[in-house]
């Protein structure tokens, strides 16, 4: 079977000309599979050159229809020749397959181009500033005899650092995490995989923490995003920036990754005389990212942006290309496509934590050696959410 793919941004056309037999369906399925990671959620498939179909290929069709209801899109076919007609007549699904309608476009949303990024842009929310607080200090987590402190991860709360899941102070069990829409994803420093705690009913998530950026309040902005090629982590910092036009942000995406940079932690047991990052104990300390990683799979991330660099902001970012400050935290999930049209940060991490649990937790970072660098953390799509924040005392 030949496919050809014609259209742009969300509204494909899939043209297929020969039989759409048992084989030809497994084709098929990788096709719409490939369409939909690239964001499409319009997909008519052309059948005037179809001259077979089996019930192979009705499962596909069956399949793909409720995936792209699923996403708040659309799937339908036109130019069915009459055996195939005759074929979905008889099974009661021919009116499931002619015609579907589009999701609509949020009110008041624009195109719009921002540095490598072609945006979605959704109208502003009207609300204050996030309040953001820093728990713990910046330069003292890695330290064996931190102090700890718990912190309560409520849907409105937006945040990242060091810690546990639980209430037990244990710096052996500590690990970057990053938390939002009433979900926390956590990387214990003696674990290969991450752990996490859903909100669900009275029950809300606690981490003890020996270090974190903590923001409460909404994302007042956001945008779906694509790249032409890949996007590096500083243009969707940028976006975020442009689109607050406020000297901090916090921010929050999810996006299809291209291969993320970043480092976590191992062990926290410096003394309080030892330089945690000397060599070559920073090496059993800290796992960093030799290549890029997690290619092709869906980061659920929290960071904040800024331009201060003074404290108590400076121990807490760094140094992004683009000359901004930030850090940011990310959670990688097998992917999974977005629903179409505008969605909420915090019921798109409740989602995600409800399909599926997380791989990883990173600290993304920007390996800019003049040797064997390996650059920033890209991306391909997604969509990011950002507000203003203020510094609360």
């Amino acid at each position: 079977m030949q496919i050809q793919r014609t259209g742009h941004a969300g509204d494909i056309v899939l043209s297929l000309s020969g039989r759409l037999d048992a084989e030809n369906a497994r084709h098929l399925e990788g096709e719409l599979d490939e369409t939909i990671r690239l964001g499409a959620r319009r997909i008519v498939l052309d059948f005037s050159a179809v001259s077979f179909m089996s019930s192979a290929g009705i499962r596909t069709l069956i399949k793909f229809a409720k995936e792209l209801r699923r996403l708040g899109g659309a799937f339908s076919i036109r130019n069915i020749p009459p055996m195939v007609r005759e074929v979905l007549a008889l099974t009661g699904l021919l009116k499931d397959f002619e015609g579907g309608h589009g999701a609509a476009m949020a009110d008041g949303a624009v195109t719009r181009r921002i540095g490598p990024l072609e945006c979605m842009v959704n109208p502003v929310r009207a609300a204050p500033p996030m309040r953001l607080r820093f728990l713990g200090a910046a330069d003292d987590w890695m330290r064996a005899t931190a102090p700890a402190a718990r912190l309560d991860i409520a849907p409105a709360t937006a945040a990242f650092g060091v810690g546990m899941l639980g209430t037990e102070a244990d710096a052996s069990r500590a690990g970057e995490f990053v938390a939002l829409g009433g979900s926390v994803a956590a990387q214990p420093g003696s674990a290969r995989t991450a752990d996490y705690l859903v909100g669900e009913g009275g029950f809300v998530p606690s981490v003890t923490t020996f270090t974190a950026v903590v923001a409460d309040g909404v994302f007042t902005h956001s945008l779906r995003f694509s790249a032409d090629d890949t996007a590096p982590l500083s243009a969707l910092a940028g976006a975020a920036m442009e689109l607050c036009n406020a000297p901090t942000v916090m921010l929050a995406f999810a996006a299809e990754t291209r291969g993320l940079v970043g480092v976590s932690l191992r062990r926290a047991d410096a003394r309080a005389e030892e330089d945690f990052f000397a060599h070559p104990a920073v090496r059993d300390r800290l796992a960093f990212t030799a290549d890029p990683a997690h290619d092709r799979r869906l980061a659920l991330a929290v960071g904040l942006v800024t331009r201060e660099v003074s404290a108590p902001f400076a121990p807490r970012v760094r140094a992004l290309p683009n000359e901004l400050l930030a850090h940011v935290h990310a959670a990688v999930f097998h992917f999974q496509a977005l629903p179409a049209g505008p969605i909420e940060a915090d019921e798109t991490a409740r989602a995600l934590f409800g399909a599926q649990e997380p791989l990883s937790v990173l600290h993304l970072l920007t390996d800019d050696r003049s040797v064997n660098g390996i650059g920033e953390s890209r991306f391909s799509r997604g969509v990011l959410w950002a507000a203003a924040a203020e510094l609360t005392a």
